[in-house]
């Protein structure tokens, strides 16, 4: 595949197994964003129907949801307010986090949900709140499973031969 860099203006051959997304010259419905955005949503549908897959789903919920950011912020001129294709991306991208126990990132989604403002403003409090609760009974399993593999292996008696 022919391509030039955007920045440099350096023309290059790369391949096609490289590449993620190519982006249409002409979207004006952004249906390259709605789809991505799709697809994120069907992903953390699986995750929640399939045990043995559910990182898998996460993770591309994940990747599905950074392009369209990607593919949005590339295409909007205003940088001021984030569009609503970025909002909902952030959304789903904050849950998918969240549920791979990325606390950080999720956090970081949900803040910068929070300060865009308006009606994101209130979905990023809820998912701070629940990233939150879901980090504290984590917090508390993990300790829980400490305590018991400590009391194991005090339990465990030394054979020799």
């Amino acid at each position: 595949m022919d391509v030039t860099l955007v920045y440099s203006g350096d023309e290059t051959t790369i391949p096609q197994s490289s590449i993620l997304l190519g982006i249409l010259e002409s979207d004006p419905d952004s249906l390259q964003e709605r789809v991505l955005l799709n697809l994120a949503r069907c992903m953390l549908q699986l995750s929640d129907l399939d045990a043995a897959n559910r990182p898998k789903y996460l993770k591309s919920a994940v990747l599905a949801t950074t392009l369209a950011i990607t593919l949005s912020l590339f295409r909007t001129e205003d940088e001021e307010s984030l569009p609503n294709n970025v909002q909902t991306a952030l959304m789903l991208r904050c849950k998918a986090y969240s549920n791979l126990s990325k606390w950080s990132k999720a956090t970081a989604d949900a803040k910068k949900l929070i300060k865009s403002g308006g009606s994101a403003s209130e979905q990023g409090q809820k998912l701070l709140a629940g990233i939150e609760r879901k980090r504290t009974i984590q917090f508390k399993k993990d300790k829980k499973l400490a305590k018991d593999i400590c009391r194991l292996v005090q339990s465990a008696r030394i054979v020799q031969c």
